[in-house]
């Protein structure tokens, strides 16, 4: 919403995250959710300068440069005030480290038998998903779709742990890390399972090169990066005056009261 503004200062981002936070505490039932944010320049682009390079050289209009300088400064204004006035205590942001490692540093260190769902899109969570007990799942927001481990499996055929290999051969455009020539996600996934025949060039083409690959890309594609902190999480403490000071600050009526947390506020007068 590139368009929304309240005294003069750009309001969207903040306005579209806030309205989704509510969607996705309603559709799951829940006050308690973790917010993890990426460092930028991370430890990754040290080790290989070639490591979401793609996205660096893209041609930039003006408009482009304005709504990122807007984007990011009301990311940070969410980050550092406004979810913390809400009454949310997991808000996750570390140097170095993008929010892939946060979220896989969490989900791989919680509490004895909890369980979580991630809420992303980017499919390198998959090698995160868990089984039940302490069962990670991944909501995607874009196609309001859930992956469990038992999809995953019955999916791909192969265990999720397994994802890190597959991307590890295979590369991934979105980060510009380069795999096996003539090698994609189907055919990783083939050799895994072992229904690639030996004579044919992608068998021999991983046979030779899938160590020197593996060394090279695990890295950059395993979650999470080595060093990545482990967090004791906290319970978030619900605080509907302070949704509505933040809605009031920022003009944003209509998310005032049609949210979980008006609902608490109108429970509480009651």
């Amino acid at each position: 919403m590139k368009g929304l503004a309240y005294e003069g200062a750009a309001t969207g981002v903040i306005f579209g995250f806030l309205k989704e936070i509510s969607h996705l505490m309603d559709h799951f039932q829940t006050k308690y959710i973790c917010f993890c944010w990426d460092y930028g320049k991370g430890l990754r682009e040290s080790i290989c300068s070639e490591y979401k390079a793609d996205r660096k050289d893209r041609d930039m209009t003006e408009e482009d440069i304005a709504f990122e300088v807007e984007f990011h400064f009301q990311m940070e204004a969410l980050r550092k005030q406004y979810l913390h006035k809400i009454g949310f205590r997991n808000v996750y942001y570390h140097y170095g480290y993008e929010s892939d490692d946060l979220i896989a540093s969490i989900v791989f260190n919680l509490p004895k038998g909890d369980s979580a769902i991630m809420v992303t899109a980017d499919q390198d969570m998959y090698q995160c998903l868990r089984p039940a007990p302490g069962q990670v799942s991944m909501f995607s927001p874009a196609k309001k779709e859930m992956m469990t481990f038992d999809k995953f499996t019955k999916e791909y055929g192969i265990v999720p742990v397994l994802w890190v290999y597959v991307k590890a051969l295979a590369g991934c455009s979105s980060d510009n890390v380069k795999g096996i020539k003539g090698v994609g996600i189907k055919t990783a996934i083939k050799y895994l399972r072992g229904e690639l025949k030996p004579t044919v060039k992608a068998f021999i083409h991983i046979k030779e090169q899938s160590k020197e690959m593996y060394k090279k890309n695990e890295p950059l594609v395993k979650l999470p990066y080595e060093g990545t902190p482990k967090y004791k999480l906290k319970k978030d403490k619900p605080n509907p005056e302070g949704w509505l000071e933040v809605m009031d600050i920022l003009g944003m009526k209509s998310l005032k009261e049609k949210s979980p947390w008006g609902r608490i506020r109108r429970k509480l007068e009651v």
